[in-house]
């Protein structure tokens, strides 16, 4: 999920219709609101320590270190709004599939 976060510039629901697309055979849109949630939650509870911490070694192309160019905020806000908006499209999704 990380690499469709940074290179792609994807929010919540960008992700959220990412991954229905190539998790549809696997998981249920109900499971991939869960995944996408849960990972936002926590990526929005630990941004700060990108900034706070010393840089580590990386052994992929995507990275968390800022950069010295990231102008990302590192606090965030709640992501109420847009896991409202998956809410409704799953239960959009649910209802035309029942």
């Amino acid at each position: 999920m990380g690499q469709l976060r940074r290179p792609s510039g994807l929010g919540p629901y960008a992700m959220f219709l990412r991954l229905l697309q190539l998790w549809s055979d696997k998981y249920t849109p109900s499971q991939v609101e869960e995944k996408v949630q849960k990972f936002f939650y926590r990526y929005r509870v630990n941004r700060h320590k990108a900034t706070v911490s010393t840089p580590a070694i990386h052994l992929e192309k995507y990275s968390p270190d800022d950069h010295r160019n990231d102008h990302r905020p590192f606090l965030y806000p709640d992501f109420s709004f847009q896991f409202e908006r998956i809410r409704e499209k799953v239960v959009e999704l649910e209802s035309k599939s029942a």
